[in-house]
């Protein structure tokens, strides 16, 4: 559990910093369109499940902002997730990979 956790917050940052440089350092274009592809995808899906009432409290005017808005979140949570998974994997791995070291048999010189 503490490993999947330390996972999770790795994705987060991540998500995050990826998100940061790829939307406001650098200029638009493949770097952009490319973080916001999931969110793309998976923006209907999030129109359905989130109350009209948050949209409306975080973006007063609806419309396209709203649309930007569950974009922004899609592509976030798709990525963490990805991220996430990649670090636990990792992590997995490199705890298996120290493991069989410390059981191998030594060599003596």
């Amino acid at each position: 559990m503490k490993g999947l956790r330390a996972a999770v917050l790795v994705g987060i940052g991540f998500s995050a910093a990826v998100g940061a440089l790829a939307l406001a350092v650098l200029p638009p274009g493949w770097a952009s369109t490319t973080y916001l592809w999931p969110g793309i995808q998976t923006a209907e899906l999030l129109v359905h499940i989130t109350p009209t009432a948050v949209v409306y409290w975080l973006v007063p005017e609806g419309g396209a902002p709203a649309y930007l808005l569950h974009v922004l979140t899609g592509a976030f949570v798709s990525w963490a997730a990805l991220f996430a998974l990649a670090a636990f994997a990792i992590r997995r791995d490199a705890r298996a990979l120290l493991m069989r070291r410390s059981q191998a048999p030594r060599m003596r010189q």
